[in-house]
């Protein structure tokens, strides 16, 4: 009975513990006079390779970074992600920083312009399109980005 009330007591403080907000920090430039708010770097997907993000939220615009494990190529202004909305709904984003030829490409992209639908339907997979190929990854993380937007959103509150 002690090691059930055990896994249980270990489960509940997991769940919660992975729904906790993980601010890296909140930052007021005192030039531009915007607040940027920054989670920490997570992994989204371990299934295959590994595929980390991370959400910055700079005033109103919402950031997204991605990084995968393995060098499938440059991102520059070609590059694009299609996340599958829970919903089937389809979503495109495109890179919109400088071009990133390093082993583990970071991937940048506004999410503003879908941001509502993201907070409503939980993000079920992600095809990665760098300049050599795409791969199309499965997230292992439920509701990531629902609730990495609802952080963002409290902590600017």
């Amino acid at each position: 009975m002690k090691k059930i009330i055990s896994i249980a007591l270990l489960l509940i403080s997991f769940c919660s513990y992975s729904q906790r907000c993980r601010i890296k920090y909140i930052e007021n430039d005192e030039f531009t006079k915007t607040t940027n708010i920054v989670m920490r770097r997570e992994a989204i997907s371990i299934k295959y390779e590994m595929l980390r993000s991370r959400m910055i939220k700079s005033d109103s615009l919402y950031v997204l970074m991605l990084n995968y494990s393995r060098d499938i190529g440059c991102a520059s202004s070609e590059s694009y992600i299609i996340l599958k909305l829970e919903n089937g709904e389809l979503l495109e984003f495109k890179h919109m920083s400088s071009v990133d030829c390093s082993e583990s490409a970071t991937f940048t992209t506004a999410l503003n312009e879908h941001i509502d639908l993201l907070r409503k339907h939980d993000v079920i997979k992600i095809r990665y399109c760098l300049s050599n190929k795409y791969v199309d990854i499965p997230l292992t993380k439920d509701n990531y980005f629902i609730h990495q937007i609802k952080c963002l959103d409290n902590a600017s509150n």
